[in-house]
């Protein structure tokens, strides 16, 4: 298990990531949403065995169907404004509501096993989250497997991290993901802790994945989770890790010792979620390490339900976890 104990990672982690291929060089498309873009089109790496290539982007794929017009009916929900800007090197979708002040920042990780996702399909959260907690919500489009497997997102996400709290250091910043993006915000934070640095104000992890352990992975065999399997957990866990300790803390931060000056974080998952056991066992970690922790667990049939508009427990859920960032970031809530 890797932990960063000296504030000398900050430093060592920039000058590796100024090093990096970053996928935000791709070409972009200017204007609309612009979700064919980016980072999780077709697999370029020509590396990459053909049979392995060719299901990664049967998921990219599959997930341009699932939640493309997720997202577009989310710009019409949310009176948000959108924009690409390029922070640490790094491509991030910055969503911003469209009228008055900004009052915190959000860091915000979408999810997709560490293989697909863009931060487009994240717009019924972030827009969401930075409607109602008038926030500027900074989505990294963060380097994805089998391309650049672990640990290049996790590199970046510090990166972006370190880069944010020393441009805006006036600005309240928290952090949320969702999925494996919930797992690399629990990492990063984990090395932010145990490198002294200033750590985000709070966390809020929308069915985070938190333990690619093997133990962590079975112990999800009995849900039946209609978007989600235990044997896509396993090939995404394989994928991203292409070798690298299931158990190292920046991949599986809920088995790693968590410091004392932990954010409080809130958790959401459903009765449906796949990962419902690995996000309670979380929870129940935090607690005995006497972390503040807040636990939703909703009646909803699946994993990341926030991101399905169709689904009843989406917006309380996003207003709760709008509240209690809103509570963790004010000028008097730390």
């Amino acid at each position: 298990m890797v932990l960063v104990t000296d504030q000398r990672f900050a430093a060592e982690t920039v000058a590796k990531c100024s090093q990096m291929t970053d996928q935000s060089r791709m070409s972009e498309t200017r204007g609309g949403l612009g979700l064919r873009f980016l980072t999780g089109g077709v697999l370029p790496d020509l590396r990459v065995n053909p049979s392995e290539a060719s299901r990664v982007n049967r998921a990219r794929a599959d997930l341009v169907e699932a939640f493309e017009p997720r997202a577009l009916r989310a710009l019409a929900l949310w009176p948000v404004r959108t924009r690409t800007e390029v922070i640490a090197e790094l491509s991030c979708h910055v969503v911003e509501p469209e009228n008055g002040d900004i009052e915190r920042i959000i860091i915000h990780f979408f999810g997709g096993g560490y293989i697909s996702g863009k931060p487009e399909y994240d717009l019924p959260i972030t827009g969401a989250l930075a409607t109602l907690c008038k926030a500027r919500v900074i989505a990294p489009r963060y380097a994805l497997a089998p391309e650049f497997p672990y640990p290049h997102a996790f590199n970046q996400a510090m990166c972006l991290y370190t880069s944010m709290i020393s441009q805006s250091p006036s600005k309240p910043v928290a952090l949320s993901g969702e999925s494996a993006g919930g797992g690399l915000a629990s990492a990063m934070a984990l090395a932010v802790c145990h490198a002294n640095l200033k750590p985000p104000l709070c966390l809020t992890l929308f069915s985070p994945w938190v333990d690619l352990s093997k133990e962590g992975i079975e112990a999800t065999r009995s849900g039946k989770d209609p978007t989600l399997t235990t044997e896509q957990l396993i090939w995404f866990s394989e994928t991203y890790l292409a070798g690298a300790d299931t158990r190292d803390a920046n991949v599986s931060p809920s088995l790693a010792k968590i410091p004392n000056n932990w954010p409080p974080t809130m958790l959401t998952t459903a009765n449906g979620d796949l990962l419902r056991p690995n996000v309670l066992a979380f929870g129940d970690r935090l607690r005995q390490q006497d972390a503040t922790v807040e636990v939703i667990e909703a009646h909803a049939p699946c994993h990341v339900f926030e991101v399905y508009d169709e689904c009843e427990a989406a917006h309380p859920t996003l207003k709760q976890a709008a509240d209690f960032i809103i509570a963790n970031t004010s000028i008097h809530g730390r």
